[in-house]
């Protein structure tokens, strides 16, 4: 009797420490938060999740369901949407996963990998350049680049697939190295001391976008 209770603690012991370092490993991986839920009875459920980062198509999968099946009720119907970092709630999210009632999931932004792809695409673009100056990409995973061939250009690429290419001109603003479009002056760039590059236009300060390069 007491070796079967000496074994039955030792089972769960194993179980618990396998579960405590599988949790640790998605830690590592990624982090989210709910900061926002709202019920209308058991009828529909709606989540806003703060993403610590981008993740792939599968691990997005497996967090609704994560996420459905912590709540303590079951809803017809579960609407979740994720954000990462920096990007401001109700003006567009990075994806969603909606169990309406079958789930979907749908990648708003660019993907980590798509965005890699965008990028090396976009450097074999200025493969001619003298020098890459710098690849930012915004919250929704649109890609530009500064290069600088004869002259400097900016390369953008959007999520919807669309782009363009305009010509630049270099100068300084306090200090800091900053562009302006050739063609539209008021649109101009200014790279902080962070290498990220600030995005500006006739209304001032635009979208901030993080350094990729």
């Amino acid at each position: 009797m007491f070796n079967a209770i000496r074994n039955v603690k030792i089972v769960f012991l194993v179980f618990f420490i396998f579960l405590i370092l599988s949790t640790t490993t998605t830690a590592k991986e990624f982090s989210y938060t709910v900061i926002a839920v709202d019920h209308l009875g058991t009828i529909k459920c709606s989540l806003t999740v703060r993403l610590s980062k981008k993740i792939p198509e599968e691990k997005l999968r497996k967090l609704a369901i994560e996420l459905r099946d912590k709540e303590p009720k079951k809803y017809d119907r579960m609407f979740i949407t994720y954000y990462l970092p920096g990007m401001v709630v109700g003006a567009g999210a990075w994806a969603t996963t909606h169990f309406n009632p079958n789930l979907k999931v749908n990648i708003l932004g660019l993907t980590e990998e798509e965005f890699q792809k965008e990028s090396k695409l976009s450097k074999e673009n200025t493969n001619n350049s003298d020098k890459i100056i710098g690849v930012w990409a915004d919250s929704l995973g649109s890609v530009t680049i500064i290069g600088k061939k004869s002259g400097y250009v900016i390369i953008k690429k959007y999520v919807d697939g669309s782009g363009k290419t305009e010509k630049l001109i270099k100068y300084k603003v306090k200090g800091k190295l900053a562009f302006k479009e050739k063609t539209y002056p008021d649109n101009y760039y200014v790279i902080d001391s962070s290498g990220n590059l600030g995005v500006y236009d006739s209304f001032g300060l635009d979208v901030i976008m993080r350094s990729k390069k």
